[in-house]
């Protein structure tokens, strides 16, 4: 009898326990938050560094598997070393020569075309008090933007809010430039971590639960290279193609609109739409509106042709989800995790449908077993 009322009475003091405990967690749930806050920012540059190694993953297997065939046995034995040197030449002279040769007539476009804007909105305040739908005073405009204006706004007291700022730029150039460090050991020892990463979860989890995830992880990945390699090879294809029209039909600013096409192209449905549409509206005001509208037409024909020829012989049925679920899974990608959240949207939902649709075919099957048993 009093072994019971002792083991009644220890139970439930472990149970007070856990209830303070949980009740401090959710009560200093602030403090905990902050503490993995500061946590993510420190390991900022390792997450920078994985993300790197995993895009110049591919790169640097067909590098590697280039030098394996090689007769000389010292590049035979050592042809992963050479391979990420190799990787890394290759992608920083391409970053090179697009710094070399389009960053300087862009640079210029951007002058010319900032050097326009004051007559550039000029022209549209005059087109738009034409239309005698609503009138725009153009000095109240000037005055507004006015520098004396702006600097109503600049609270000098919330200094330190500027420089945090510039501050936060700074760290994030500097976790960029020691994830491009950390790159370099993470492909040269892949092997080892992959090999501690399996080590660690069959031990942590059971081996049926280990083949479901391994076999998510390798899905995931798989996606995600082909998806944003062919996004990419997709978008310098609509830049370069962009930039040809646009300098056939003598549209000012070319350099500036084949970047922004491009770039956009990356954003699903809304990105080619918005860039079109800005495209137009300014050679509308900077030319005249034919050309507006040449440009525009010229720009939709292009996507449709991007759509409808180029985008499939570069994504197969893989991704094959209809607007509605691209476009939601871009929000809400887009929503909690910003541009890194609007490029994953897609093969990311590609892996759930996937996924969603294996489980349904396999209860399907299941209940059609038991209905014909």
């Amino acid at each position: 009898m009093k072994n019971r009322f002792q083991k009644s009475y220890i139970a439930v003091f472990i149970i007070g326990v856990l209830l303070i405990a949980v009740y401090k967690t959710f009560d200093n749930f602030g403090v905990i938050i902050d503490w993995f806050k500061k946590l993510l920012k420190i390991l900022a540059p390792f997450g920078w560094g994985f993300a790197i190694a995993l895009l110049l993953y591919p790169l640097c297997i067909k590098f590697e598997t280039l030098f394996h065939r090689c007769k000389n046995n010292f590049v035979r034995k050592n042809r992963r070393g050479f391979a990420v040197v190799l990787t890394f030449v290759v992608v920083l002279g391409i970053f090179g020569a697009i710094i070399y040769f389009l960053i300087p007539p862009l640079v210029k476009n951007i002058g010319d075309f900032v050097y326009q804007v004051p007559a550039l909105i000029e022209r549209m305040t005059d087109y738009v008090n034409s239309l005698d739908i609503v009138k725009i005073d153009l000095d109240y405009l000037e005055k507004l933007v006015s520098v004396d204006n702006i600097m109503k706004y600049v609270k000098f007291e919330s200094i330190n809010q500027y420089a945090s700022g510039v501050m936060g730029f700074s760290a994030a150039f500097v976790n960029v430039f020691m994830g491009l460090i950390i790159s370099v050991y993470v492909l040269l020892d892949r092997d080892r971590l992959k090999n501690t990463a399996k080590r660690f979860f069959k031990i942590a989890v059971r081996e049926k639960t280990y083949n479901k995830v391994a076999r998510c992880v390798k899905m995931a990945t798989e996606f995600v290279y082909k998806y944003l390699y062919c996004l990419l090879i997709d978008a310098v294809a609509v830049f370069i193609l962009s930039f040809i029209v646009l300098t056939i039909l003598k549209v000012k600013y070319a350099h500036i609109f084949a970047l922004m096409l491009g770039t956009f192209n990356l954003i699903p449905y809304f990105g080619a739409i918005i860039a079109t549409a800005l495209t137009a509206i300014v050679t509308c005001f900077t030319a005249n509106f034919m050309k507006g509208v040449w440009a525009a037409a010229a720009l939709i024909i292009l996507q449709q042709i991007d759509a409808n020829v180029i985008q499939p012989n570069l994504v197969n049925n893989s991704f094959s989800i209809k607007p509605f679920w691209v476009i939601f899974a871009i929000l809400v990608g887009g929503g909690f995790f910003g541009i890194a959240g609007i490029l994953l949207a897609v093969p990311i939902a590609a892996l759930i449908k996937t996924l969603l649709c294996e489980y349904m075919d396999k209860k399907e099957a299941e209940r059609a077993e038991k209905q014909t048993s």
